[in-house]
């Protein structure tokens, strides 16, 4: 169990799918459903009750698994066939399609599974329960409202148009996934998603509508890809080892505290605004949109720092590191400071101290 679970506890409910073969070698899956029902922190007694243990395939014999608070089935429809064989008329029959399974628990609703691992959880009343779900494939939350979740899976979509609330996330990165673009947490374009802590683990986060979160902000490794709004009211949000940061053209990324972001690569065509920006990179730097900070900005970078953009410190201190710096959109500041080892400066500048 992660970190993240282990300060607060542990989840109510654990849900695993994992892929396997049957005994005549049939491609399956073994769906285990776990209820907490002792959680002792200062004995260190923690107990849970397995609600379904059950290897799923398609049409298989035993249709239902069920127990007194759970029940798992297969989800089939009819459908009707034409079929024919030489020189005869069609002859209509009728057969069965399956759709995959549903996994009923009433404390959470149903959890749909494919046949080949995807998950998908939807809720539309808010759901009181600290829950984990591991799957080998994808996992899909429908409008869920929910207390504390921990997904590990190869990716994890937010969809519908409605809002989506999740007290605390986190998220961890399948490792089983062949594609590393597969390992991420994706907010679509037609969805909205308010976290209060969001954690992420060697993941690419893609915010295409709106994704805020309020209290902690703690992503290591992965990507960070916002074509949307991101809005954040935690007093830090770490973003470290950071491959790639990508705020789009017309995306903004707003942050009222301080913001501490380690990247290979950094690059901003939107609005970016903060209290306090620490901007690492070992790479690339360039900024063609705008760069907005209150108190202090800092940039250091072991490669190339552009600005095409603007950067404004308004009020506060801009600090600049690095090998080379070149300065071609608008740069203010009440007071500018230059370390970097070659800064070539083209257009407006502007500060009341200025350090080269």
């Amino acid at each position: 169990l992660s970190h993240a679970f282990c300060l607060q506890g542990f989840p109510e409910y654990v849900i695993s799918v994992k892929q396997k073969q049957t005994e005549l070698g049939q491609q399956a899956l073994m769906v285990t459903a776990q209820q907490l029902v002792q959680n002792t922190l200062l004995t260190g007694a923690v107990m849970y009750k397995t609600l379904i243990d059950q290897v799923i395939y398609p049409f298989m014999q035993v249709a239902t698994a069920m127990t007194a608070t759970a029940k798992l089935y297969e989800v089939l429809q009819k459908v009707q066939a034409s079929v024919s064989a030489d020189k005869t008329p069609p002859k209509t029959v009728q057969t069965q399609l399956s759709r995959g399974f549903c996994l009923s628990i009433p404390e959470l609703g149903e959890l749909l599974i494919s046949h080949e691992g995807d998950v998908v959880f939807s809720g539309s009343s808010p759901i009181n329960k600290s829950v984990k779900i591991t799957a080998p494939r994808q996992v899909v939350l429908d409008g869920v409202n929910t207390k504390e979740m921990e997904l590990e899976a190869a990716a994890a979509f937010i969809t519908k148009n409605h809002s989506g609330k999740i007290d605390t996330l986190h998220f961890k990165a399948n490792r089983n996934a062949d594609d590393t673009i597969d390992n991420a947490l994706v907010i679509k374009n037609e969805a909205e998603l308010e976290i209060g802590e969001l954690t992420l683990e060697d993941a690419l986060l893609v915010n295409s509508r709106r994704l805020s979160v309020t209290r902690s902000m703690d992503l290591q490794g992965g990507m960070f890809l916002n074509a949307g709004k991101f809005e954040t009211t935690a007093k830090t949000a770490t973003l470290k080892d950071i491959a790639y940061f990508h705020n789009a053209q017309n995306a903004n990324f707003n942050a009222t505290g301080q913001v501490i972001l380690h990247t290979g690569n950094f690059s901003n065509n939107g609005n970016i605004t903060a209290q306090d920006l620490n901007l690492v990179s070992s790479e690339l730097v360039n900024n063609t949109g705008t760069i907005k900070t209150q108190r202090k900005l800092e940039i250091s970078g072991l490669g190339s720092i552009l600005n095409t953009g603007t950067i404004n410190g308004t009020s506060g201190n801009v600090y600049v590191y690095g090998t080379r710096f070149e300065q071609k959109g608008y740069f203010f500041a009440s007071e500018v400071n230059l370390f970097a080892d070659e800064s070539l400066l083209i257009k407006k500048h502007k500060g009341t101290n200025c350090t080269f």
